[in-house]
C-alpha cells in the first residue's frame, strides 16, 4: 500500500490546525505551525513551565484533538482507546520518544493528565483520560469552522505566524473566512 503524500499532507494540516485553535482557545500564544511536504510539522505555542492542574487538562484536551480532527474531516470517528490500553503504551511512546526525540501526542497527553489527576478537580487518571477525550470530542465539533480555516489556509502556505492563526480563527467564530 503506498502513501498518498498529499492525503497525508492535508491530514497533518488538520491535525497542527486543531492544536493551534485548541491552544487559543486554552489562552496560550500561538508562535506558529507549519507543515513541509516531507510531512514535518509542529504547532509551535507557549506553554507554562509548570502547569497547574486546570492548564494541564486544557493541554491533554488540545493534544488528543489534532487526531480527533483528522478522522473529523473524513467523516469518520477516532477509534475508542481503553484507558487501560492508553496508559499500558506509556513504553511504546516512550520507545518512540528516545528513538526521534520528540515526544507524541499521547505521551505528552498523559503527562498532562497525570498532572490534572494531582489535584482533587478532576478525579482519577481514568477519570481524566475519559473527560479529556469526551470534552476534545465536543470542542472539535465546536471549534471546527475555526480548525477548517486554519487548516486550508495552512495547506496552501504551509507556515502560519500567530498572528495570522489568530486572525483565522476569530474571522472563522464571525463566520468572515
Amino acid at each position: 500500500m503506498k502513501l498518498d503524500l498529499e492525503q497525508a499532507r492535508i491530514d497533518t494540516c488538520y491535525h497542527e490546525a486543531a492544536h493551534a485553535v485548541f491552544d487559543y482557545h486554552a489562552g496560550l500564544i500561538i508562535r506558529h505551525v507549519y507543515v513541509t511536504e516531507k510531512l514535518n510539522a509542529e504547532c509551535v505555542s507557549a506553554r507554562p513551565v509548570n502547569h497547574n492542574p486546570w492548564q494541564a487538562m486544557d493541554e491533554a484536551i488540545g493534544l488528543f484533538a489534532g487526531e480527533i480532527a483528522v478522522y473529523r474531516r473524513c467523516g469518520r470517528q477516532k477509534p475508542h482507546v481503553p484507558f487501560d490500553k492508553f496508559v499500558s503504551d506509556e513504553d511504546a511512546y516512550q520507545e518512540m520518544f528516545e528513538l526521534d526525540g520528540t515526544e507524541c501526542d499521547e505521551l505528552q497527553a498523559l503527562k498532562m493528565l497525570r498532572i490534572a489527576a494531582s489535584s482533587d478537580l478532576y478525579g482519577d487518571l481514568e477519570d481524566c483520560y475519559a473527560m479529556a477525550l469526551a470534552s476534545a470530542v465536543q470542542d472539535v465539533e465546536l471549534w471546527w469552522s475555526e480548525i477548517v480555516a486554519v487548516a486550508e489556509r495552512l495547506r496552501e502556505t504551509g507556515r502560519l505566524d500567530g498572528e495570522e492563526c489568530v486572525r483565522l480563527i476569530e474571522s472563522a467564530d464571525y463566520g468572515e473566512e
